[in-house]
């Protein structure tokens, strides 16, 4: 943990941020060795004596105090930093060489362009030609049948359902965003040239997706087999079509992806009767996003899938163009220990503004301020954010480890209050901010989308606290000096 103490200090501020911590260390262990001689102690004991020497010799103990108050203050946050360092290294890290293990056992984002059909006739050409004598007359030909291409937009109508079941996969430490999906695609195709011609179609696909089953191809409701030829990312087959025959196409299958469905149609044209319906199986309507350049759903509606509440989006288009893609992003999976994660990476900021409240209330109420019970309320903040991030990899998870160290260092420090000041309004404030920053101020941190606001409301209600208190002092200092 030493190690990695430094290592999280070196990451912030490089070789000197370090050289500190060294200094501090040692600042630390010759406050300690001072401490030991009883001579000095009895000095500092007795600072407040009179004359001069008395009076350097307060300065000096209220330095010493200050300074060792600090040291503690500055390791405790420290410390916690670097325990916020390593509980992410544990818990939910994710990894590029993780996420590119994944990616290749289980898919990529999965990426599907439309069917493409290109219609082909035959006709011959008169490639050469002799003349006779006088240059005029044709006495031989050379012709040629060549393939030209007829163009036209074929697909009149399509129809895409796809349904999306998340399988979130766990790889390390890390859950990774992973789904199932399964895929029907229908096409209306028409030729529209006014001659026989060989209709290709070309299926796109993905040859880095990794595995792709229940395929189906159909034409007319006939199942073509050994007329498909595949290749690594596509898949081919070609047909002959009459004038103004219409073609109905099919093609289903299941697949798996990650991250991002994303439907396109790349080539720009005038879609005609287009629509797609995605079913999201446990995916709330609060969670949905969508890959970058896509046409937002024309319609969202709440449904239940599989059991669980989830999300149907639909789009519609005719008489349309653009290249614009079709597609959600599907949500993360929160990463193991997320919430304490998020507490830990907060603990160092509740750790300063609780002490300097402390500070605050006994300096207003002419309280002497003592080091010990101070860096003992830190060190039981400290210790509340280490045992709750602990005890939560064991069974009593977020609630129960949060609950349990409040509980056990909320009464430990109560006690200790009771029995050090007695009943009392500084008691009660101690006991009810360190109550405050373990209870109340992580839970402003849990509720992620409000955090900001609450947490700017909290600082307002402390210096209001503040001011009070000092323009009490004041009143009463004015007060004493007037009757004196």
């Amino acid at each position: 943990m030493f190690r990695q103490l430094i290592n999280v200090v070196t990451d912030f501020g490089g070789d000197f941020a370090k050289s500190l911590l060294w200094i501090a260390f040692l600042v630390l262990a010759g406050c300690v060795v001072m401490l030991s001689n009883r001579t000095i102690r009895e000095k500092i004991r007795g600072s407040g004596s009179e004359g001069t020497v008395g009076t350097l010799w307060g300065a000096a103990a209220n330095l010493f105090r200050a300074l060792v108050g600090l040291g503690l203050m500055g390791l405790l946050c420290l410390h916690l930093v670097a325990q916020s360092r390593e509980f992410d290294r544990l818990h939910g890290r994710v990894s590029e060489a993780n996420l590119a293990a994944v990616r290749l056992i289980w898919g990529r984002p999965h990426v599907q362009r439309e069917l493409s059909v290109n219609h082909y006739y035959e006709t011959v050409e008169v490639t050469s030609e002799t003349y006779d004598a006088s240059g005029e007359n044709v006495i031989n030909q050379k012709k040629q049948t060549v393939t030209k291409l007829w163009p036209q937009n074929s697909i009149q109508a399509a129809d895409v359902r796809v349904g999306i079941a998340m399988n979130y996969r766990r790889k390390g430490s890390a859950y990774y965003t992973c789904y199932e999906s399964a895929n029907a695609f229908r096409y209306d195709v028409v030729n529209f040239a006014d001659i026989p011609t060989e209709a290709r179609f070309v299926f796109p696909l993905q040859s880095d997706q990794g595995l792709i089953e229940n395929l189906r191809v159909a034409v007319d409701g006939v199942e073509l087999g050994k007329e498909l030829s595949y290749e690594s990312s596509r898949i081919e087959w070609k047909m002959p079509m009459q004038p103004q025959q219409t073609a109905t196409v099919e093609v289903s299958y299941n697949c798996r992806g990650m991250d991002y469905y994303y439907y396109q149609m790349p080539t720009l044209r005038e879609i005609r009767s287009f629509a797609m319906t995605m079913d999201l199986a446990g995916v709330d309507t609060s969670q949905l996003d969508y890959p970058y350049g896509c046409m937002t759903p024309m319609k969202i509606t709440p449904i239940t899938s599989g059991g669980k509440p989830g999300t149907r989006l639909e789009w519609h288009l005719d008489r349309a163009l653009t290249t614009r893609g079709m597609g959600v992003t599907l949500p993360d999976k929160k990463q193991p220990g997320y919430h304490v994660a998020r507490l830990l990476r907060q603990s160092p900021l509740g750790l300063m503004l609780l002490v300097v409240m402390l500070l605050v209330t006994r300096i207003y109420t002419d309280k002497p301020i003592e080091l010990v019970p101070l860096a003992m309320m830190a060190l039981a903040y400290y210790l509340f954010y280490t045992l709750m991030a602990n005890l939560s990899d064991y069974g009593p998870g977020f609630t129960g480890s949060f609950l349990i160290a409040f509980l056990l260092l909320g009464g430990l420090v109560a006690a200790m209050q009771f029995r050090w000041d007695g009943r009392g309004f500084v008691t009660y404030a101690t006991v009810g901010f360190f109550g405050f920053f373990t209870l109340i101020y992580p839970l402003i941190q849990v509720w992620r989308e409000h955090t900001g606001l609450l947490l700017n409301l909290v600082y307002v209600l402390l210096l209001a606290y503040a001011a009070v208190l000092a323009i009490r002092h004041r009143i009463r200092a004015t007060s004493d000096a007037t009757n004196g």
